[in-house]
C-alpha cells in the first residue's frame, strides 16, 4: 500500500441493530409485566425475548 492511501472503511447504517436491541428489551419488559400480572412465568414469551437478544448479539457481531 502506497503511503498517500489511508484505509478508510465504509461507515454502514446500525438502524438495524439499534431497532433489534429495542425490540429485544421491549419483549424482556413485557414478560416482566406478564409474569407481574398473572404471577407465572409465560413461558412463550420468555423464549421470544430470548430468541430476539440472541438475534440482537448476532446483529452486532456480525
Amino acid at each position: 500500500m502506497e503511503s498517500g492511501q489511508q484505509f478508510r472503511p465504509e461507515q454502514i447504517s446500525r438502524t438495524g441493530e439499534r431497532n433489534a436491541w429495542m425490540l429485544a428489551i421491549a419483549a424482556w419488559a413485557l414478560s416482566w409485566v406478564m409474569v407481574r400480572a398473572f404471577d407465572a412465568p409465560v413461558l412463550l414469551l420468555s423464549a421470544f425475548a430470548g430468541f430476539l437478544t440472541l438475534a440482537a448479539a448476532a446483529i452486532s457481531l456480525s
